[in-house]
């Protein structure tokens, strides 16, 4: 490809768009990124390889993550059990890629289902009871594992008492959180 000159009169407000025009544009672009002759230079000795290999893209290249409601990871479904249990056991967890706050939400079906939020193990949430969508935010650092707990407090089992659609939020939609895992 050739850069092409386009003048100021073919591209006025009663110019028409023509086919030339139009596949000029389209060939300027790629002509300054292959730096043809005539291009404009887009910045001296700018960089046409990837800046960070794909392997070394990690969490402590990237902004922290910050708590928000932009879904970084999700699991659609829950685990169902047929005995009650008089402790918290693991449900669901995933592990951190990178640093920061994320916010942990999942769906208790069921009045009898409690949950917790728990990070390598162990618990950092008060206990969350009754049906409905819960959220609770958390910080961590790269290769925390984040899980959720639950607790199932009848000896009766229906289907839909289990902890579900477990998910991350971050308000910018970038972070490395690892899929979620089932207990």
């Amino acid at each position: 490809m050739t850069w092409t000159v386009i003048n100021n009169s073919d591209v006025d407000a009663d110019s028409p768009i023509t086919t030339g025009l139009m596949t000029a544009l389209r060939d300027n672009v790629a002509s300054a990124f292959a730096k043809d002759s005539g291009a404009p230079v887009l910045a001296n000795d700018y960089i046409v390889a990837a800046m960070i290999p794909d392997s070394e893209i990690t969490g402590d290249k990237l902004n922290d993550m910050t708590a928000g409601t932009e879904v970084i990871s999700y699991y659609h479904g829950q685990i169902p059990t047929t005995v009650a249990h008089s402790s918290y056991n693991k449900v669901f967890q995933c592990r951190s890629g990178q640093t920061g706050t994320v916010r942990v939400g999942w769906e208790n079906p069921n009045t009898s289902m409690y949950g917790r939020v728990y990070k390598n193990g162990v618990a950092i949430s008060g206990e969350f009871t009754g049906a409905g969508a819960k959220t609770y935010d958390l910080s961590v650092v790269e290769g925390d594992l984040i899980q959720i707990y639950g607790n199932w407090s009848t000896n009766g089992y229906q289907t839909g008492d289990d902890i579900k659609d477990p998910w991350i939020g971050v308000t910018n939609g970038v972070g490395i959180v690892g899929a979620w895992e089932v207990s």
